[in-house]
C-alpha cells in the first residue's frame, strides 16, 4: 500500500516539474511532452481511488490537446503549402509531385485528431470509473 502512494507522489511531482518546464500560452502553462501511453497505462491498472482514476483521466485529456495541436498545425502546414507561396512544383515540371505532400500533412492532421478521440474517450472512462469508485466509498 505505501509503495503505491510513494509511485502516486513521484508521478504528481513530475507531472508539476513538467509544468515549469512547459511554455507559456497566455495565463496557463502547458507541459512541453504528455506522459507516455505506457506510463499512463500502467498508472490506470494501479488505479483504486478516485483521486488516482480523476488523475489517469487528466494525463489522458494532455495527451488529447497534444494531439490537437499536432493536428492543428500540420492543417496549417498544408494550407501554407497549398496556397502556392513558397511551393511550385510546376515551376519545375513535377506536376505528380503537386498533391502529395498537401495530402501526407492532411492524412496526418486526421490520425493526429483520431488520436485525440480516442484519448478523450479513455478520458471519459477514467472519469467514470472515478465518478463510480467515489459513489462506493462512504
Amino acid at each position: 500500500m505505501m509503495i503505491g502512494a510513494v509511485k502516486w507522489i513521484l508521478a504528481a511531482a513530475m507531472m508539476v516539474h513538467e509544468g515549469d518546464a512547459g511554455q507559456t500560452k497566455g495565463t496557463k502553462k502547458v507541459a512541453s511532452q504528455p506522459m507516455e501511453v505506457s506510463q499512463i497505462r500502467k498508472l490506470a491498472r494501479e488505479a483504486k481511488t478516485r483521486s488516482e482514476h480523476l488523475a489517469v483521466a487528466g494525463h489522458w485529456e494532455a495527451r488529447a490537446r497534444s494531439f490537437e495541436e499536432q493536428a492543428m498545425e500540420y492543417e496549417r502546414d498544408a494550407d501554407e503549402l497549398a496556397s502556392g507561396r513558397d511551393y511550385n512544383p510546376m515551376r519545375n515540371k513535377w506536376p505528380a509531385m503537386v498533391q502529395a505532400p498537401i495530402e501526407r500533412l492532411r492524412a496526418k492532421a486526421m490520425q493526429a485528431r483520431r488520436a485525440a478521440s480516442e484519448s478523450r474517450r479513455l478520458m471519459e472512462q477514467h472519469r467514470n470509473l472515478a465518478e463510480r469508485t467515489g459513489a462506493a466509498t462512504p
